[in-house]
């Protein structure tokens, strides 16, 4: 369907659905995960099919989509947005693009499969028991210089020239009435570290449970007010017990709202979220059931 625009591919398109608001090529360059050339090249090729507007923003030149009175593009767009970010993945290791049955990323070499297998052997027993026991021999030897260094620390503050065992056991109430000392001072150093940590935002859900056909566009809204204004969030789903996420980002505008999109073709439970990454903060689990 792209193609009724001509030059216009479906990666092309995935870069058209991102300026629903202003961007710059280092932010379409991070949120797409391309090289600065290729989204350089699509914009140029936007630009000369008028879908696109350049903008100057404080001396950075900025990118929008244009007015379409027909009205009739960005279903085009969408369509064939859609089928690029179902056709890819990013990359877990660099983030780079990857097309599905690619064999690996080509930044990564090997394969990230296979070398992210290969820098976590999984120990075996008689391993783990080696380490089990070289744990606890190294608290061993760590529990002694501590005795060690307090014994010493004992003797010289006894009386000079003392040396009847009375005056020796009576500095261990001197060292052990210093204890509580050190311990009042935490609560004091945690309370200082509680006025000046900004609090954490939590990222609020519209719904959190939805239902769809296969491959229908399911939107998913909510508000994130990030700790440094507009934030781009990602769309994860859950995947033999980890998180995987979804190639297209979305971002927050100025009061923190946000809408994301997700398609799935296989029918099925599928359990997402959204997260922010950067700040590590992600929004309670939402359920989407396609039959």
């Amino acid at each position: 369907m792209s193609d009724q625009v001509p030059g216009l591919g479906r990666q092309a398109w995935h870069v058209y659905l991102l300026l629903d608001r202003s961007a710059s090529l280092t932010e379409l360059r991070e949120a797409t995960g391309l090289a600065e050339s290729t989204v350089r090249g699509h914009l140029a090729t936007l630009h000369e099919h008028g879908l696109v507007a350049r903008e100057g923003r404080g001396g950075t030149a900025t990118y929008r989509r244009s007015v379409d009175p027909s009205g009739d593009v960005l279903p085009i767009a969408q369509v064939a947005g859609a089928q690029y970010v179902r056709d890819t993945a990013s990359c877990p290791d660099c983030g780079q693009m990857v097309a599905s049955g690619a064999g690996g990323c080509p930044n990564c070499s090997p394969d990230t499969a296979t070398r992210t297998q290969s820098r976590r052997p999984a120990a075996d027993p008689a391993t783990r028991e080696a380490l089990a026991l070289l744990a606890g021999i190294s608290l061993a030897v760590v529990i002694a210089l501590l005795s060690l260094q307090l014994g010493d620390q004992a003797a010289r503050t006894s009386p000079a020239g003392d040396n009847s065992g009375g005056q020796v056991a009576s500095a261990t109430p001197t060292a052990d009435n210093a204890t509580p000392t050190a311990a009042s001072a935490t609560p004091t150093t945690d309370n200082t570290e509680n006025t000046t940590r900004p609090p954490r935002q939590n990222i609020q859900l519209k719904s959190v449970s939805y239902s769809a056909k296969p491959f229908q566009t399911v939107p998913i809204e909510g508000r994130y007010a990030g700790p440094n204004g507009r934030t781009t969030l990602r769309v994860q789903r859950q995947h033999r017990n980890k998180w995987v996420s979804f190639p297209l980002p979305t971002v927050t505008d100025r009061s923190g709202n946000f809408n994301a999109y997700v398609e799935l073709g296989e029918p099925g439970t599928y359990r997402l979220r959204v997260a922010d990454l950067q700040a590590e903060v992600v929004s309670e689990v939402i359920v989407l059931r396609v039959t």
